[in-house]
């Protein structure tokens, strides 16, 4: 028999499941004193609704007496109501605050009734403060001390790490608190060329066998200079320079969830299963165990890339969180992520949950995350993962707040979704609806389909570029891609501004792979395809995007979904250039007429 469990889901709603013929069951409550007799009204599927005569103070913990068997009253989805992010939105500073004499804690945590902090192994109390913030302040010098707070929430105690941390131990066991001022002060970088963005994963670019780089799989192997293959060929940021590309895009670096820290080589994932957005991943530096490590690896990395006049982007997932992971569920049960009409977590991701971007302070923790990677990371622009699961307020308001920090600050993302959604359509922030996004772009998918039939369609489709049978529609959309327009039967997206052109990235195929996948057999055909793709979109107004690699026929053995392949299949194979001079050298001239061509710049 399942055990009868009571949620509060609205200030003066309590939910009963499961609960059968419960107008034969006596409920009741103790409120100010007095003894208060609840009617219940069922709702179907062994559920009943009771109504409370006034509003609950959700700091306490309450009972419902069942014909007098208490059970405890769990917070649900009061959390979602407009009144509880009225009382409880919180604008200020939260996670650790670092001085010599004392560092401050503080935690958003409105539906705990208790909250500790350990610090170095010596618990404190917190004190509750305005808008369900809980506050302590521990004295001496506190700088690299390991923290995890303890909740009471709907009567259970947990234990989490900070969702606000700086820096954390080997895979995100403990909090670690920084001191600011022991991090590198990194200097503004303003890149005037024309868009030219190259996407690659640290891993990817540095993990060739064949290479004399150094620190392989690091965040400080991106910039090793003076490095070759065994063919003599430059390789890691010469071979970047060489290419003459305006801006590298970093594939996540967040904390992630997937790969063992102390193990990295063990495990091989693109990174898109985040665990927090506030720190970054030790599995690319060279001491897991430094919590300084980690993040200043990650910004020297970003620092000799703007010496190198190459502006980075970080790729950001601020749409569902690690499953195995999940500080925020813990912290503030049932706020944080999207429900089902079954009261299950919804899963348009493909990951498992969906974050509910429209929650005030949700909206909160992105902007707090999306700032780190401005401030501390250098950042020079933000992709953001399956942008289509984000609404489009939160992302205005979003680059709103970037843009007061840099304002040539390029953001742009996915649009569209891993799958379905709660979000109400005119809300998402998907490409029917680009043009009402304030400062940042989408990547025209359309042209996409059209050159080489890439994304979702069948292997064997067959695009402008390979030979279509379709030619009057692709023509159209190459045709307004080249313009910078994105363009759908049903919308069109006018602004070239709002427009990445592209042919592949990390998802799916690379492009030799592709055209490869559609039949196409004779080796000479091939490479003229996969130079023709390209050019289209170099030549194209709008941004020019690309996958690492494509500039010398990258082949990822025909695996369309690397994610979690071996380094053997997603490793740059820097002897294909030698192999390939005549097809790189090309993309050097594409990439310096896109970066020279005046008038075809964009500010996505």
């Amino acid at each position: 028999m399942k055990k009868i469990r009571a949620w509060l889901d609205d200030y003066k709603l309590i939910r009963v499941y499961p609960i059968s013929n419960s107008e034969s069951q006596v409920f009741s409550m103790r409120l100010n004193n007095q003894d208060i007799v609840l009617q219940p009204h069922d709702i179907g599927n062994r559920t009943c609704e009771l109504y409370l005569p006034k509003s609950l103070k959700l700091e306490n913990t309450y009972y419902l007496n069942i014909n007098d068997e208490p059970v405890l009253i769990e917070y649900r989805f009061v959390t979602k109501s407009e009144k509880f992010n009225h009382f409880f939105y919180y604008s200020g500073k939260l996670g650790s605050v670092y001085s010599k004499s004392g560092t401050s804690f503080y935690l958003w945590a409105p539906t705990a009734s208790q909250v500790d902090v350990t610090v170095n192994g010596s618990r404190f109390s917190m004190n509750r403060t305005e808008r369900g913030v809980y506050f302590t302040r521990v004295s001496g010098d506190l700088d690299g001390a390991e923290y995890l707070y303890q909740l009471e929430v709907n009567g259970e105690w947990v234990e989490v790490i900070d969702p606000y941390s700086d820096s954390v131990t080997a895979n995100g066991k403990k909090s670690v608190v920084i001191d600011p001022e022991g991090l590198m002060k990194l200097k503004e970088f303003h890149q005037k060329e024309s868009l030219v963005i190259y996407e690659c994963s640290v891993r990817d670019f540095t993990s060739d066998p064949d290479t004399d780089i150094v620190h392989k799989g690091k965040y400080t192997g991106m910039t090793e200079t003076g490095r070759k293959d065994k063919n003599g060929a430059s390789c890691g940021l010469d071979y970047l320079k060489e290419t003459g590309i305006s801006h590298v895009q970093i594939m996540p670096v967040n904390l992630i969830g997937s790969v063992d820290e102390l193990h990295p080589q063990k495990t091989y994932n693109w990174g898109y299963d985040p665990v927090l957005y506030t720190t970054v991943s030790a599995a690319y530096c060279t001491d897991v165990r430094d919590p300084y490590c980690r993040i200043k690896e990650l910004q020297q990395m970003a620092e000799e890339f703007h010496k190198n006049n190459i502006g980075v982007i970080y790729d950001v997932v601020f749409n569902h969180i690690y499953h195995g992971h999940n500080v925020f569920e813990k912290v503030v049960p049932y706020y944080y992520f999207r429900y089902d009409e079954k009261n299950k977590l919804y899963n348009g991701s493909g990951c498992g949950n969906d974050l509910d971007t429209q929650m005030p302070m949700v909206q909160h923790y992105i902007r707090a995350g999306a700032e780190t990677f401005i401030k501390r990371f250098g950042a020079d622009g933000l992709r953001f993962d399956l942008m289509g699961l984000h609404d489009i307020e939160t992302m205005n308001l979003a680059v709103e707040a970037l843009r007061k920090i840099n304002p040539d600050v390029v953001v742009y993302g996915e649009p569209w979704t891993g799958g379905g959604t709660t979000l109400e359509a005119d809300r998402q922030a998907k490409q029917s609806n680009a043009n009402l996004f304030e400062g940042y772009g989408q990547f025209n998918d359309q042209m996409r389909d059209a050159l080489i039939k890439g994304g979702l369609n069948g292997p064997k489709e067959k695009g402008w570029v390979s030979g279509t049978d379709n030619l009057a529609a692709d023509l159209s959309a190459i045709q307004n891609g080249i313009n910078g327009v994105t363009y759908n039967m049903a919308y069109v997206i006018a602004d070239p501004n709002k427009t990445v052109n592209y042919v592949t990235c990390h998802d799916n195929y690379t492009l030799y792979d592709r055209i490869k996948a559609a039949g196409i057999e004779d080796e000479d055909t091939v490479r003229k395809m996969c130079v023709l793709a390209n050019s289209v979109v170099f030549t194209s107004n709008g941004t020019a995007f690309m996958l690492a690699g494509e500039e010398f026929l990258r082949t990822k053995q025909g695996d369309s979904n690397s994610y979690m392949s071996s380094d053997d299949i997603n490793a740059l194979d820097y002897s294909l250039k030698i192999k390939n001079m005549d097809v790189f050298e090309v993309y050097q001239k594409l990439i310096a007429f896109k970066k020279k061509t005046t008038d075809r710049k964009s500010v996505v």
